[in-house]
């Protein structure tokens, strides 16, 4: 006869205490175990650890089409502005405002930039200088491609079009122009060539009017692209770029260099290597995301290939800022897909991520159909060491637009990110925030009581560390 088996687990509290809920779920958990032992008690206890992220109300705004790439700008720890392509001369745009965990946008404008050119709205970035000040960076769909440079100021919860400024690239144009915020006054405009890649100081006067000075070789080859960079301070920043060489032979690898302004001039050091032997096919460098003004975190998309099959990872590699070098430390798979060579082939993209804390980042990451949509925490310990978060199913269906879809993460303030995307169902933006909280501190040990065979049988107790 099978024997009838009972187990009850008893936490005893140390320094801290767990609620009522807690020591439930450990006993549902206990009652479909057959066997168990003091570790799975350890990491079942450790998996109801993981942060939470606590989502807020949906608010939605207005689109003519949904379809379209969207940008956003952070005003201040409250307030953000809604850049969404209309067409390739037209924005609308809103201002949101937080309140708790709900938001509200104030009315609609909807903006012409430039009636005389198309823009590409892939190879575009937005950055608020200040609370009512936001520069607009696009690039010119045409065979020069040159760089504009729009400002728009915020008046009464309203986007309002002021200037355009225009920097001329060098040789046969530019792709991909990313900004980032100095000050009030003055951002930094990087931007990729056909051969090569350069940094430039802007200024806003008080009219509104922009103007760029003098570029600078951020010192990567021509070879380099998909620029990513972040400001470390208000006088350095660390820019990233995938070393693209078609030539399979060549190894495909991601390039580094710190960067440093004063005043309007840059200055910058020796590009160095930060992850090796990054495959150049369906491999993309997403994002660099700045943790403090020493620490980055590169993130990027790798695809490797062993035995026939095709695994493709997003993962991460941390990087130490000094005044003109940096080191990388550690590094992380934080998902993967262990793919095979039958087809179609569904691998996980990176569509954004942000910082939560000096520690934590979320990422947003779906599959190439976009119905499979996940969000998944990411730390960087004190001890130099990344742990990855459970994964936060979210499972809606999203619209992409010529690879890109229109999805932002943002951080508002320490543990307080926003979440804007938009569905393929209709033409409405939306926008919910998203609290994350430390996991319950944990028990200091536990004690086991062991099931019995027979009822004349005697448990046995035993406690063990959780070794946490």
């Amino acid at each position: 006869m099978k024997s009838t088996i009972l187990f009850i687990f008893l936490v005893i509290l140390a320094a801290t205490s767990l609620c009522a809920d807690f020591r439930d779920e450990m006993k549902s958990w206990a009652a479909t175990k057959e066997d168990v032992s003091a570790q799975d008690v350890k990491d079942w206890v450790d998996g109801q650890r993981d942060a939470e992220i606590d989502f807020g109300s949906e608010s939605t705004y207005y689109l003519t089409c949904n379809n379209w790439a969207r940008y956003v700008a952070v005003l201040n720890d409250t307030q953000f502005a809604v850049f969404s392509a209309n067409s390739q001369r037209t924005w609308r745009t809103y201002v949101g405002t937080i309140s708790g965990t709900s938001i509200t946008f104030g009315p609609q404008r909807y903006i012409t930039y430039n009636s005389s050119y198309n823009f590409d709205t892939l190879n575009t970035d937005v950055v608020a200088l200040d609370e009512t000040h936001v520069i607009v960076a696009m690039r010119r769909d045409d065979s020069e491609r040159y760089i504009y440079l729009f400002s728009y100021e915020i008046v009464s919860d309203m986007v309002i079009y002021r200037q355009y400024g225009t920097h001329y690239a060098p040789e046969d144009g530019a792709t991909g122009p990313k900004l980032g915020r100095i000050n009030d006054d003055y951002g930094l405009l990087i931007y990729n060539t056909d051969t090569g890649n350069y940094g430039t100081v802007f200024y806003l006067n008080s009219s509104n009017y922009i103007s760029l000075y003098s570029e600078t070789s951020l010192n990567l080859g021509y070879k380099v692209k998909d620029l990513q960079f972040a400001m470390m301070t208000d006088s350095f920043f660390f820019v990233a770029g995938h070393y693209k060489y078609y030539d399979t032979s060549t190894p495909q690898n991601i390039y580094g260099v710190v960067g440093q302004i004063s005043g309007s001039s840059i200055s910058v050091g020796n590009g160095s290597l930060v992850m090796q032997n990054v495959s150049n096919d369906y491999s993309t460098l997403r994002k660099v995301l700045r943790l403090t003004p020493t620490k980055a975190v590169v993130l990027f998309e790798h695809m490797n290939r062993d035995g026939g099959g095709r695994n493709r990872d997003i993962a991460a590699r941390e990087v130490n800022i000094y005044t003109t070098t940096f080191t990388v430390g550690a590094s992380a798979v934080v998902t993967r897909y262990d793919g095979v060579t039958t087809y179609p082939l569904t691998y996980p993209y990176l569509r954004d991520a942000c910082i939560v804390n000096s520690e934590r980042m979320v990422l947003f990451y779906s599959y190439e159909n976009m119905d499979d949509t996940k969000f998944i925490t990411l730390d960087l310990t004190s001890s130099g060491e990344f742990e990855v978060g459970p994964v936060v199913e979210f499972d809606q269906s999203m619209r992409l637009f010529e690879g890109q879809v229109g999805v932002n993460l943002f951080q508002m303030s320490e543990n307080l990110t926003v979440f804007n995307y938009g569905l393929s169902t209709d033409n409405y933006g939306r926008c919910m925030t998203m609290t994350h909280s430390d996991p319950p501190p944990p028990p200091s040990t536990a004690t086991l009581l062991y099931p019995v065979n027979n009822a004349t049988g005697l448990p046995r107790d035993v406690t063990v560390s959780m070794g946490i």
